[in-house]
């Protein structure tokens, strides 16, 4: 289970950069280890306006680079799991406050959705 990006993000990398360097981690992995199975999640959403001012302006960025990593999942042999659209605020880019206390990081709230988004691929 691979989770990474978002502090890439915060140094201003290229969206495009970042899917592609993450997608060539990915291959590298498979190239390692051929039979093990790689889920990759989505980037969550942030909210910048907590603390994060090296973030702001850049949510869209998530987006695109969740939108790359989707659609390159098939090709590349990784598995993607779709976390962003659960942990957004509706009609934003903005992670929702139920499940942080910073804006970046997740509570408890947060790490129980994601431990039971991610329970259908556990039991794969």
């Amino acid at each position: 289970f691979v989770m990474i990006g978002i502090n890439d993000v915060s140094h201003n990398i290229a969206a495009d950069d970042i899917a592609n360097n993450i997608v060539a981690l990915v291959d590298y992995l498979h190239t390692l280890s051929p039979a093990t199975r790689i889920y990759l999640h989505s980037l969550l959403p942030f909210d910048s306006s907590y603390y994060y001012t090296s973030l702001e302006g850049k949510e869209q960025d998530v987006v695109t680079i969740n939108r790359i990593l989707h659609d390159a999942a098939d090709s590349h042999n990784y598995t993607y799991i779709e976390l962003y659209k659960h942990f957004v605020r509706p009609q934003t880019y903005l992670l929702d406050a139920a499940y942080t206390t910073d804006g970046l990081h997740l509570n408890g709230q947060g790490y129980n959705l994601w431990a039971q988004l991610l329970q259908p691929y556990i039991n794969e």
